[in-house]
């Protein structure tokens, strides 16, 4: 067993401000998250645009240990990789590996959700080329990762709900300051900090310039974390190097409004798990049925 502990692993979802929350646990004294912020390790299913994710898992554990050498021992360290909550396979290896690990989950209305991966797809990562109606259903991950309840279900298999911190993303909106308290307090670091940035968007919607050059950037993110210089990707993001690339290589862009049709078709696929999260959490979700 690697020496590597583990406090934390975020677990999704896609597009519900998994960013924001990495940027605001990065910022406090305490704590010390993966560099880059998704490590792919856990999970063997591939993204339907990001296929160079998949088959980390079998590189081992001391792959997965040179995203944290940057991270002083005495502070509580974790990653996020949205991914983590759609594969069934990684409830059972997080077990196995971090048993008394703690899991963070943020969830948004589901449809919103599905609308803004399918424009980050084709506009930012530009390799979806379906029209909407098509893309969201002929693609299982647009709904999959929407589907809270039966990704919490999988690791309920594992771990208790009392270990599954969840975040909602109109809390973050509106009260950002007492979800990273109770996140902080959940984690046991000074839950009295205040990150700096803690009403600015992350990730917010832009178009890439040139995918050539988006591609460019990961890949070197990664190898700079595989060569084990996750210190110096570290110092380039501290110093506004990766931010300067990023607003170089991409616009703003508002998006357009999904049909009716689309929408309703979208509540019906995402209405019972909806539901059953209701019941679980005994949080009021009647605005995402609408």
């Amino acid at each position: 067993m690697s020496d590597l502990k583990l406090d934390f692993i975020g677990i999704g979802a896609n597009k519900a401000g998994t960013s924001w929350l990495n940027k605001m646990l990065q910022a406090h004294p305490q704590i010390c998250t993966a560099e880059p912020k998704e490590v792919h390790f856990f999970h063997d299913m591939a993204s339907f645009t990001q296929s160079y994710h998949q088959g980390n898992f079998t590189k081992g554990i001391e792959w997965y240990k040179r995203f944290f050498r940057h991270c002083d021992d005495s502070k509580v360290k974790g990653e996020i990789t949205p991914k983590y909550l759609i594969d069934p396979v990684v409830p059972g290896r997080i077990k196995n590996m971090f048993p008394d690990v703690k899991l963070i989950l943020c969830m948004r209305s589901p449809i919103e959700r599905a609308t803004s991966q399918y424009y980050f797809e084709k506009h930012f990562i530009r390799r979806e080329k379906r029209p909407i109606s098509e893309a969201i259903r002929h693609q299982p991950e647009y709904i999959e990762h929407g589907k809270y309840y039966a990704g919490i279900q999988r690791y309920l298999e594992y771990f208790p709900l009392s270990r599954i911190h969840l975040i909602w993303f109109e809390d973050i909106e509106h009260q950002p300051g007492q979800v990273m308290h109770d996140l902080y307090t959940f984690l046991k670091v000074d839950p009295s900090f205040v990150p700096p940035d803690l009403r600015k968007k992350s990730n917010a919607s832009r178009i890439a310039r040139w995918k050539w050059m988006r591609d460019v950037v990961a890949v070197t993110e990664r190898k700079l974390t595989e060569w084990g210089m996750s210190g110096l990707l570290k110092w380039l993001k501290t110093v506004g190097v990766s931010k300067a690339i990023a607003m170089i290589n991409s616009k703003p862009i508002r998006y357009d409004r999904i049909s009716e049709t689309d929408r309703l078709w979208l509540q019906q696929q995402f209405r019972e798990d909806i539901l059953h999260l209701q019941e679980l959490t005994g949080r009021d979700l009647s605005t995402w049925l609408k």
